[in-house]
């Protein structure tokens, strides 16, 4: 492999790596990289800018290599406008804005929340604070829900109701109803209560937006009759 394409796959798009280090006693590898981008748009007016302001170093928390961590060190540019004169700072493809941990790294987050039994594992496998872990995981959940959510439903489904949650003001248990899709293995709606009246208020929605789109929707009919048959 080229030391071009060893760089890519190792680092982030359009990055040039400067120095490399290795900690053996933290288990910690180090890319010290900086932009080659000669310019950038401005967020405010929208035009290019040429003008280099000054420099940043940030500090990105990538995908783990080989069981250790793997950080990479950015030198960041910031822009002048000419237009509207202000700076702003350059982005980095794979990076969200403000963010400390890189889109790979955020991927291996649900990988490794779906193969640990606890978020303490994760956490130590990861190395990252438990409310990262939290908030990142389910940014990936809802992306994966947002690929699958125009998906038409299928004509096998499975319904029943779980407890949920235990009331903190009264002390009763909450129930929620699950809808499972059989053909594809995988939840299909997470309804909250278990009352034909509740149930049906949400379904409602999903078959309206069919409807709309011209798409069948009478599993989700056929799913509401025979809510009212089993939760009446």
């Amino acid at each position: 492999m080229s030391e071009s394409k060893l760089t890519k796959f190792l680092l982030l798009p359009k990055l040039k790596l400067i120095k490399f280090e290795h900690i053996h006693q933290k288990k910690c590898v180090i890319y010290h990289t900086e932009s080659d981008s000669k310019s950038s748009w401005c967020p405010n007016c929208g035009l290019e800018c040429f003008k280099v302001h000054d420099r940043r170093i940030v500090t990105i928390l990538d995908a783990p290599q080989l069981d250790k961590t793997k950080v990479i060190k950015i030198q960041k540019k910031r822009f002048r406008c000419c237009g509207c004169k202000k700076v702003h700072t350059e982005s980095i493809n794979g990076v969200n804005k403000g963010a400390r941990i890189s889109q790979r790294m955020q991927r291996h987050i649900l990988f490794t929340c779906h193969n640990f039994a606890n978020l303490k594992g994760v956490q130590r496998h990861t190395k990252v604070g438990s409310k990262t872990i939290y908030k990142r995981h389910y940014d990936q959940l809802e992306l994966e829900w947002r690929k699958r959510k125009n998906d038409p439903w299928p004509k096998t489904i499975g319904i029943d109701e779980h407890s949920f949650c235990r009331n903190k003001k009264y002390g009763h248990m909450e129930f929620a109803t699950i809808v499972v899709d059989y053909n594809n293995k995988r939840v299909r709606e997470l309804v909250p209560g278990r009352i034909s009246g509740q149930v049906q208020a949400a379904l409602k929605v999903y078959s309206r937006s069919r409807k709309r789109k011209k798409y069948s929707y009478g599993p989700i009919c056929h799913l509401q009759k025979l809510c009212q048959r089993l939760l009446s």
